[in-house]
Formats: structure tokens, sequence, C-alpha cells
């Protein structure tokens, strides 16, 4: 016989819509650009309201993207927030979005974060770790065109890709989860959502990336370990593994190449996919919606792989 609990459960997860985040409050690192951005779109687009995390609200420079992306009419200069707001306005008395500045490594910025969400919308329902860093992509190494493998890198590029995509995705977890434990469940009994974003390097290797697969790696364990911990609490952990995601992350390697050595970079990035292409970051935005929502309600603790087949390889 069903419990109490596993009927109201159901009752809230019988939507058609598997993807509905009506009214639910989502707190995204590394909004301003890329994938965050597009997730954050995803979210306000599903009925969420979105805190924007980030150092700065406007998205970074990053000509060749820009002008890639302006071709296909997509906007990558107008702030993830100001843009939200007017293509997603609220129906209610709060906004659509805010931004808040977050600095992941660090444990008092993290914090301040999801209290400015919770003060500005009353609670916390999903936490997407997203903000990260290839420290590689600046290294001397990298510039001077080297292998990039380990020992022609800087002793602190570990530390760097560590302090964002390990300790960020940490702090992001313990903060998020504390959150969750101390306001009422959602109607549908759950506590609350996070989402981290791993990659395949995490579950495959490639040359040139020892320090960020050792990181991405890192966060696959941790989201594992923690949806452990917090299963009793009925608290989704999952991540999400993406192949290359045509983003402004990609910005510096194409710049290094330049001319018809970036576009043939491309072309063999997109060749590395059985699928033919690149990710957008719109593909895994829409693993995130799904991973947030009422379709997603038996999973915890999983790696959801969004490459175009790569690892199927």
């Amino acid at each position: 016989m069903a419990t109490p609990q596993e009927i109201a459960y159901n009752q809230a997860t019988s939507r058609p819509n598997i993807g509905d985040l009506s009214n639910k409050t989502a707190l995204i690192t590394g909004a301003s650009s890329g994938l965050g951005r597009a997730i954050a779109k995803a979210y306000a687009a599903a009925g969420a309201f979105v805190v924007s995390a980030d150092l700065n609200p406007n998205p970074p420079a990053a000509p060749m993207y820009a002008e890639a992306m302006k071709q296909s009419g997509l906007d990558t200069t107008t702030p993830t927030v100001e843009l939200l707001n007017q293509s997603f306005p609220s129906q209610s008395s709060l906004p659509r979005a805010i931004f808040v500045h977050c600095d992941v490594t660090n444990p008092d910025s993290m914090r301040e974060a999801v209290a400015a969400a919770v003060k500005q919308y009353g609670r916390l329902d999903i936490m997407v770790n997203n903000a990260g860093i290839s420290a590689v992509m600046k290294s001397a190494a990298f510039q001077s065109g080297s292998q990039c493998r380990p020992h022609e890198l800087e002793d602190d590029v570990l530390e760097k890709d560590f302090a964002v995509n390990v300790r960020g995705t940490w702090l992001g977890i313990k903060h998020a989860a504390a959150q969750f434990l101390k306001q009422e469940p959602h109607v549908s009994g759950d506590r609350g959502w996070i989402i981290n974003i791993c990659s395949v390097v995490g579950l495959v290797a490639l040359p040139a990336t020892a320090s960020y697969s050792t990181s991405k790696g890192a966060v696959l364990q941790l989201t594992k370990a923690t949806a452990l911990d917090y299963a009793k609490d009925r608290v989704h952990i999952n991540c999400i593994n993406p192949g290359w995601i045509e983003t402004a992350m990609l910005e510096p390697m194409m710049a290094h190449n330049g001319g018809s050595q970036a576009e043939a970079r491309a072309a063999w990035i997109r060749g590395l996919h059985p699928w033919g292409r690149m990710a957008v970051p719109e593909d895994i935005a829409s693993m995130a919606v799904f991973l947030a929502g009422p379709g997603a309600s038996f999973c915890t603790g999983a790696a959801f792989v969004v490459d175009g087949g790569y690892t199927a390889q």
C-alpha cells in the first residue's frame, strides 16, 4: 500500500510536462555566459525563478564566439538577468531573475549567494554547480604551443582547476543542502535538486587535459558520494557529463590557432563526436531541466552523458 508521502509525490509528478519547474527557485553558478546562461534561459522558460550567481553580470568578451552566435541569431551580449526578465516576465510581483555576485571558491560568498536567493524568493529548490575553468587554456605552456603534458605546465594549474571545479562544487552542495534541510519540503515531498556539471573527460581520458580531467573525475565521485549522504533526506544529486560544447570557453583555443587553423581545430573537435557536431549549450540545458523536474523523480547519484556518442566509441 502506498504511503501518504508516495501518494502526494505521485500526484505532484503526474503532470504531462516532465520538465515543469513552475515556482521553483534555482541558483546557477557561472550563469552570465555559456552553458550557465543556457541553463538559466531553459529554467526560466520552464517556469523557475533564477538566481544568476557569477563574478560579473555581463558575459565575458569572446569576439569569435559572439560573431558565430550572432550569425545564428543568438544574443550573447545582453546580461543574463536582463535577458530573462525581458523574455520570460514573471506573472507575480517577484522578478524572474536576479544577479548575485559569487566567487564559488569562497565559502562566505557561496553562503551569501544562497541567502540572497532565499531572501528574494523565500526558498531554494535547485542548485546548479556550473561554474568551471580549464586552467591549461590560460597557461603559458598552452600559449607557447607545447603539448601541455604535466611536466610542461606551471605548478599551480591543478590547484586552479580544483579551486573552481571541485571546491566550488563542494561548497555549492554544502550550502544548498544546508538550506534544503532548513526549509519545508517541496510539494512533491522532495527537499531539493542539485545538478553538478561534469564532463566526458571525467569518464574517459583525452591528451592535454590531465588537470581538468582529474578535477572533473573528482566532481563525478563527489556527486555519487553526496547523493548517498542526502538520499534519506530526498535531495536529488546528479551530474551532467557533456561532450565538447560550443561556448566562449573554447575561444582561447580557437584564437590561439587562428584563421584556417582554428577552423581545422573546430572540424577536428566536431569529428570526435559520432553525431558529427559539437554540443550547443541548449543540448545540455535540456538535460538540466529534466534533472530538476518531476521526470527525474527516481534519479540520484548518476552521471547523465550528453555527448553525441563520444563515450560510446
